[in-house]
């Protein structure tokens, strides 16, 4: 009996270390695969026109999806590391990933995997007023902005293909 009760304990706990979406499936997916050009470690929108990293700071892809943790990093931070033509999506650009018919998160998962549950937060380079920054919630898909010294997620993006 002690060995079935560490089983569903180590079952739990997987299940609550990363995200999984609830999609409404009787209304179409605004933000399908089909809509992305995939290439290992990245995504073409093929409506934007812009290419986005699929795992987030702090993650690699390694072939299937994205190993490693999230890694939230205040909103300087985030522009340092950004590099060879790599950069912090504005706020308008972080929208066009919204799958609104999905909830935490937010986002096509077989497109960008490993979204982590405690790191929904991602900076842009919007800066709405003096000492605020932008950030999209992927938990709704909301935005909002906050001190730029907050430790959020963020997925760097470059435009064309």
């Amino acid at each position: 009996m002690k060995y079935g009760v560490c089983v569903v304990a180590v079952v739990l706990g997987l299940q609550t270390a990363s995200a999984f979406a609830a999609c409404d499936t009787s209304k179409p997916n605004q933000k399908p695969t089909s809509g992305y050009v995939l290439k290992g470690a990245t995504a073409f929108d093929k409506a934007t026109n812009l290419t986005w990293q699929r795992c987030s700071v702090g993650q690699t892809w390694d072939g299937k999806g994205c190993a490693g943790a999230v890694k939230g990093v205040p909103w300087l931070d985030g522009q340092a590391l950004a590099e060879n033509g790599w950069r912090i999506p504005t706020i308008d650009e972080l929208k066009t990933l919204v799958s609104p018919t999905c909830a935490k998160p937010a986002i096509n998962e077989d497109v960008f995997p490993g979204i982590d549950k405690d790191s929904y937060y991602y900076w842009s380079m919007t800066e709405p007023r003096e000492n605020s920054v932008s950030y999209l919630d992927f938990a709704t898909g909301s935005v909002s902005a906050d001190a730029p010294a907050e430790p959020y997620s963020v997925r760097f993006v470059r435009t064309g293909p």
